[in-house]
């Protein structure tokens, strides 16, 4: 049975919601991979969004008034990062560390193994730095963080992936295709 988009994007603006809360409910518990979730996990499902969004046709969007919802939570993720201030950037520059800590870890481990570095979780990791980073960059001096993104990505380009060919370039653009103008945005019309 095939899901239509519409009801993907439904469930991952479930999702979505779903996340706000729990970070809000739990956030004298939250840590980066500890069971009450981590700080960063509202972005992850947003930018899960904006790609399905962007997927989408205008029409599709329109008529299941996705936008809309898309919308309104979005705004409940500016109400908790209000509500919650600096402490808040704090534990997502937290996980950001963490997270750049696991990419390292994956990519040297590949070299020493000379294994390709194409695992999902890999992936993963690598797409939630992209999302950080932008969504960091305008409070914390993130050059160093760059600067060694860039150079895994280097080092995880040079191994041989499992084809006996080198790795894809990892794009260094970090801003979601969708919201390339405006950080909340989806869809300017």
């Amino acid at each position: 049975m095939e899901i239509s988009p519409t009801d993907q994007i439904r469930f991952h603006l479930n999702r979505y919601e779903e996340s706000i809360n729990r970070v809000d409910r739990h956030f004298d518990r939250i840590s980066g991979s500890g069971p009450d979730g981590s700080a960063s996990e509202p972005y992850m499902e947003r930018n899960r969004i904006q790609h399905l969004l962007s997927a989408c046709n205008n029409d599709t969007l329109r008529s299941a008034d996705l936008l809309k919802e898309y919308e309104r939570i979005t705004g409940k993720l500016v109400q908790l990062e209000k509500s919650r201030g600096q402490e808040y950037r704090n534990l997502l520059h937290v996980d950001l560390r963490c997270c750049l800590d696991q990419y390292h870890a994956a990519v040297c481990h590949a070299r020493l193994s000379n294994l390709c570095p194409e695992s999902e979780d890999e992936c993963l990791c690598r797409d939630q730095l992209a999302v950080l980073v932008e969504e960091l960059k305008k409070d914390f001096d993130l050059s160093g963080i760059e600067q060694m993104i860039g150079m895994l990505d280097t080092g995880r380009m040079s191994i041989p992936a499992s084809n006996g060919q080198k790795m894809t370039p990892v794009s260094t653009d970090t801003r979601s295709p969708v919201s390339s103008g405006s950080r909340r945005g989806i869809l300017s019309e």
